[in-house]
Parts: structure tokens; sequence; C-alpha cells
């Protein structure tokens, strides 16, 4: 509370529905080539309007109050919903490996606060941001070293294509 008092609102279904379909393989069409494919196809959203109760507990003298939280059918934001990628990974030599992916994200709603969702006349979805595509490279060589202990060199180069994109928002 702005007095520095505090208080609970007591909420009870707010429930979120996550639908969708997922897939990952791998192919190994040669002793030297591997490639592999995923996809993420998901629907994440909020399933119903709700009702928060406050209560204050100030001077033993139990005060109550009702909120309205319009939520229902808004989507959960904070991770793309639709992913798509794909690798492609070549074993020239004993020990190195080079392997190339790509991947694109979609339907990425802003993170937001369902709480702050109180005007019945606020439906809008929140924030899409837009599609983006990433590419990255990796290179990792195992180093022949005979014993115990086995030494891995690698670099990576993100974003190869240096794609500018946006991976985090808010709404509210």
């Amino acid at each position: 509370n702005q007095d520095g008092s505090e208080g609970f609102i007591f909420v009870s279904g707010m429930d979120q529905l996550h639908t969708g379909f997922e897939f990952e393989g791998y192919y190994k069409p040669i002793k030297y080539v591997e490639i592999g494919a995923m996809a993420s196809i998901g629907n994440w959203e909020y399933t119903k309007n709700v009702t928060g109760t406050y209560k204050d507990y100030v001077d033993d003298a139990e005060t109550e109050e009702e909120y309205n939280y319009y939520t229902k059918g808004l989507k959960v934001g904070d991770a793309p919903q639709t992913q798509f990628g794909g690798m492609l990974t070549i074993l020239p030599i004993n020990g190195l490996r080079l392997q190339f992916d790509a991947r694109y994200y979609s339907e990425h709603y802003a993170d937001w606060d369902p709480f702050s969702r109180t005007d019945e006349e606020d439906t809008e979805q929140v924030w899409k941001t837009p599609a983006y595509f990433l590419t990255d490279a990796h290179v990792s060589y195992v180093l022949p070293l005979k014993g115990k202990f086995t030494v891995e060199v690698f670099g990576h180069v993100f974003n190869l294509l240096d794609e500018i994109y946006i991976q985090d928002a808010t709404d509210n």
C-alpha cells in the first residue's frame, strides 16, 4: 500500500493453456555429415478473465475490495511461440567438427503483467515483436593427446549474418 502497510490480493484461476507441436530429428547420410531439423509451433494464451480479492489487515480491521483482471485470449509473452531450425555438421577429420545452424523465430509476444489489465475495454493483444532469422557457426577440435585428459579448442560466431532483432521486450 502507499502508506507502507501490506495488503494481499487473492487470485485463483488465472490459467494459461499451452498447446502445440514439437519435432526434433537428426540424420547422418554419410560418415562425415549430420543434418538436423527442429520445429516448435505453439499457441499459449490466458484462458479466462478472473477476479482478485484485496485484503487489508491494518489495525485488525479486515477490509476487502475486488479487482477484475481481463486476460482471456491474451497471449503469454516472453518467448517465441513458433520456432524452426536446421543444422548442418561436417566432420572432415577425427576430432574436428564444423557446424552451421539457422533458426527462425516468430509469434514472440512481449513480456507483460497480467495484473495490469484491469480495464474491461483494454482487450488489445500484447505487442508482438517482428519475426527474425539467426545463423551461427561453430568449430571445435579435440587435440589428439595421450593420457587421461582431453583438450578441446573451439570457436563460435553467433549471429553470423549480423541480423538486427528484438529478443526481449516488455509491454505495459
